[in-house]
């Protein structure tokens, strides 16, 4: 038979940056991601072109999951991805998780940069670190 045991008090923790937590609480390093998510996604978006035949340079748009523009900012330094070609609309709706990429290409159809030849570069980081990343070649506008 098991007996619940009282959580041990802990001695509050304050962070670099002035949050105070103590080691009974999950918390989420926030500096800590956005280097992972820069750090891997560079990579996965480089690979995802690599493999289907392109350079960074010949994608049109970047549709990447989970971004900030902090992550956007970063990866446009580390990578040279040319700013301009990240889909941003976190101003809009912030991190939304699963549903960032869809909403990331509602807004650029949108904006009009979405059309017929277009070469779109998705990447995605989720839960347990999976990433992922595909090219694809634009038919036409999406119809939402």
């Amino acid at each position: 038979m098991r007996v619940r045991q009282p959580v041990p008090a802990a001695s509050p923790i304050t962070d670099e940056f002035g949050n105070v937590r103590d080691d009974n609480f999950l918390y989420m390093n926030g500096p800590g991601t956005v280097e992972l998510h820069v750090a891997g996604g560079v990579p996965i978006g480089v690979g995802a072109a690599r493999k289907s035949g392109l350079t960074i340079g010949q994608i049109d748009l970047l549709c990447f999951t989970n971004r900030t523009s902090i992550c956007s900012k970063r990866c446009a330094r580390r990578s040279r991805f040319r700013r301009e070609r990240f889909c941003e609309h976190y101003s809009h709706c912030g991190n939304t998780v699963s549903a960032t990429i869809p909403i990331a290409l509602y807004h650029a159809h949108q904006q009009g940069r979405i059309s017929a030849g277009r070469r779109l570069l998705l990447a995605g980081f989720g839960g347990g670190y999976s990433w992922a990343g595909r090219v694809l070649v634009s038919v036409g506008p999406p119809s939402f």
